[in-house]
């Protein structure tokens, strides 16, 4: 890739090249992962708190006497 397998001074480039952006991508490719987990994380926050309001809605229905889903 980038020439990188050819000799001297376009070789030496090409690899140099190589390096920094498979270095960058693998900075990217770290943080995507992170942020990932992040979003799993807020969806499990999100599910534990809409089960939690589905309850207490059921309950305040119940309370009331209102027919819900």
């Amino acid at each position: 890739m980038f020439g990188a397998d050819q000799p001297g001074r376009l070789g030496a480039v090409g690899r140099a090249l190589h390096q920094r952006c498979s270095a960058a991508l693998g900075g990217r490719e770290r943080e995507a992962a992170a942020h990932g987990a992040r979003l799993v994380d807020a969806a499990d926050l999100l599910r534990t708190a809409a089960s939690r309001y589905e309850s207490t809605d059921a309950e305040a229905r119940s309370r009331h006497h209102i027919e819900g889903p």
